[in-house]
């Protein structure tokens, strides 16, 4: 009885822990697949021969881990199954959250009905002259300033399509001209030919006059090669206003895609070192970045903005996986293909302010070029290492990519590089069947960490040629056609490599984690081996049953004791409650998910517990 009081109030203590950690138990203990519904995905792993299993398949496992979830956000589990396969489990969307979600897009929604889609200015401008007026009112919605934007675009869009009807006409004309002296010149060389072989004829002569009257009359309508050019210049000067008041025109009200996509990017802080003061420093995430820009840019749009984002949040707390399986499976399919491709370096690319504007318009896929493409980093954070490095991308990207000699942009928070995409330019599965054998740590000539790796002869061969004829130039490796790093090219490289850099130990496992998945030693097979899906209503009904179960028996049991052994039993009673309070508490702190053989080896604790009870009290 010593320390009867100190003991006592450590057991209240922790009872108190473990009942906050379950309160309230919807959303504190967590569910497992059999009870909370969901999907579970058996793939292949298709091992070369000769490989290392465990750590081919473990590589693959962590790749896809990154490609899945790379914010470690949603309940996706990936478990090895015998020698060659891999479960992927994911619980599907309950009631709770496809009511999140629904009340998410309904906002968002709302927010882009207030502003103007492409779709729907050109709708507008391509209706009926008295009717456009009334098209671009309703477009307007009452707000005069949009509205008179909108006419202004309309008058702009009139005077483009005029100069394009006078230049298509001009060009027809010259046309027509240009076709009557051909037509002139085929005559007077058929009379020539006849002179010479002194079968001239008068039909011959006449032909030639008539073709050449029909030709003077023709450039007397036809405008001058000049003339022609002047008016293909209106063309242009009319497509750029229109398209200037367009882009403000569509930059007036939200874009709704444009903040998913922020809501999207990764909501991680990182603390980095100011190299001018010392000190470490935090700085915003990704999505804040994004979302702040989104703000500054629509100031009179900020109330809706910050309920679209409270309802994502919202959201995204009771989301455990993907709303679909086919988004899981199309993540998962053709993953871990590694490609090299050469970089375009600054001055290369003649057309490259074209490129950076279709690719902030259009995207990466709506880029016009058979040379060149935009690739997207897979992750950002690991090209700066301090705060200045990051001030300078989020403040010009283009001088940040220029310093390492690449041309980068930035699109909705998401940062590309520019690569070639020819054939003598880029080492894809296109160029050959090869493969990359291994990857392993090293350490360059300064004695800092790099990564090492190995290729096979046909890989080695290819490479060699790759690398031969660019050295000095950045090479991208990539990953899925995401870009992982791109070092500059010091030598040719073909059967062993190096990459080197500035790398930190988490940078060095990236790296061989990265090449190891894309080495094809192992490969997922394009579809599941088999699929086996648990709807939430039969979890639910699952979970029921089981509780159902677990309070009868505890309330039996509890109801015995108290009864059969009076105050000794009530004892045992409450010991029993405060055992199954622990139980819930430790597995709701842990993590750990309940299922229904877990629920009944708690019934079974209850029943051992009373049982070594009963032998105590008999």
């Amino acid at each position: 009885m010593q320390h009867f009081t100190r003991n006592l109030l450590l057991m209240l203590a922790l009872l108190a822990v473990c009942a906050l950690a379950i309160v309230p138990p919807d959303k504190k203990l967590r569910k497992g697949r059999d009870l909370a519904g969901a999907v579970s995905l058996t793939y292949a792993v298709q091992l070369e021969p000769g490989v290392d299993a465990d750590e081919a398949i473990n590589n693959t496992i962590a790749v896809l881990k990154n490609r899945v979830d790379p914010q470690g956000l949603f309940e996706i589990s990936f478990n090895r199954v015998g020698r060659d396969r891999i479960e992927v489990s994911m619980p599907l969307p309950g009631p709770e959250v496809k009511q999140a979600k629904a009340a998410f897009e309904q906002a968002l929604a709302t927010l882009a009905e207030q502003s103007i889609t492409e779709s729907e200015l050109d709708a507008a401008l391509r209706t009926p002259a008295e009717q456009r007026d009334t098209a671009l009112q309703q477009l307007a919605q009452g707000d005069e300033t949009t509205l008179e934007l909108l006419r202004q675009a309309a008058h702009a869009w009139d005077e483009l399509q005029q100069a394009r009807a006078d230049y298509r006409a001009a060009e027809a004309k010259r046309n027509e001209a240009d076709a009557a002296q051909r037509a002139l010149d085929e005559a007077r060389r058929t009379l020539d030919e006849a002179k010479t072989a002194g079968k001239e004829t008068e039909e011959q002569a006449k032909a030639v006059e008539a073709a050449q009257a029909s030709a003077q009359a023709a450039e007397e309508q036809a405008p001058s090669q000049e003339e022609l050019m002047t008016l293909l210049q209106r063309v242009g000067e009319a497509q750029d206003r229109f398209d200037n008041l367009k882009r403000e025109i569509l930059s007036l009200g939200v874009s709704a895609k444009e903040l998913k996509a922020a809501l999207e990017l990764p909501d991680v802080t990182r603390k980095l070192r100011d190299r001018r003061t010392g000190q470490v420093v935090e700085l915003p995430s990704p999505r804040q970045t994004a979302l702040a820009n989104i703000k500054a840019a629509h100031p009179d749009a900020v109330e809706q903005i910050d309920r679209v984002i409270e309802l994502y949040h919202a959201y995204e707390q009771v989301r455990k996986g993907f709303d679909d399986p086919r988004d899981l499976k199309r993540l998962l399919r053709g993953s871990g293909v590694l490609s090299f491709r050469i970089a375009v370096t600054p001055g290369e690319a003649s057309d490259e302010q074209r490129l950076r504007q279709e690719l902030v318009e259009k995207g990466p896929r709506g880029v016009a070029s058979d040379t060149m493409r935009w690739f997207e980093i897979q992750d950002i954070s690991q090209w700066y290492n301090d705060a200045q490095q990051l001030q300078l991308l989020r403040d010009d990207p283009v001088a940040f990519f220029r310093q390492r000699n690449l041309i980068g942009a930035e699109r909705n928070g998401v940062y590309y590089v520019l690569l070639w995409d020819t054939p003598e330019k880029r080492l894809t599965k296109l160029e050959g069947d090869w493969a990359l054998e291994s990857a392993f740590r090293g350490v360059d000539e300064l004695g800092r960490p790099a990564v090492n790796f190995r290729m096979d002869p046909r890989g080695a061969g290819l490479l060699g040629r790759l690398t031969g004829a660019n050295v000095q130039k950045p090479m991208a490796v990539l990953l899925d056609d995401k870009v992982y790093t791109a070092p500059n090219l010091l030598g040719r490289i073909s059967t062993n490599g190096q990459i080197q850099g500035n790398f930190t130990p988490d940078d060095i496992d990236y790296l061989v984690r990265t090449l190891s998945a894309g080495s094809l030693q192992a490969r997922l097979s394009p579809e599941p081996l088999s699929e086996v899906v648990l709807a939430p209503t039969l979890g639910a009904d699952n979970m029921r049953r089981g509780l159902y179960a677990g309070i009868v028996s505890l309330v039996a049991v509890a109801a015995f004791m108290a009864v059969y052994y009076l105050g000794a039993g009530l004892i045992a009673v409450i010991a029993l409650a405060a055992n199954a309070i622990m139980i819930l508490g430790i597995m709701s702190l842990t993590r750990a998910a309940f299922t229904l053989p877990g629920i009944a080896g708690v019934i079974l604790t209850f029943g051992m517990a009373v049982d070594s009870n009963v032998l105590i009290y008999e």
